[in-house]
């Protein structure tokens, strides 16, 4: 549920703004939990290169 860790990067930015309950308010909104939903931002860099390599793949 929502009494998880919230991951060391975006730590900081929860601290400073309050936005701890927010991010829970909207994962039960959306019925994803709050553990997937720091998964899936860790994994915007990697979803950006595979994205960037289909492109290339593509333009050959």
């Amino acid at each position: 549920m929502c009494g998880g860790r919230t991951p060391p990067a975006s730590n900081q930015v929860v601290r400073k703004h309050g936005l701890k309950r927010v991010i829970c308010y909207l994962c039960k909104f959306a019925e994803v939990s709050t553990s997937g939903y720091y998964r899936w931002c860790a994994a915007e860099e990697h979803r950006q290169l595979r994205e960037a390599a289909d492109e290339r793949d593509f333009l050959l």
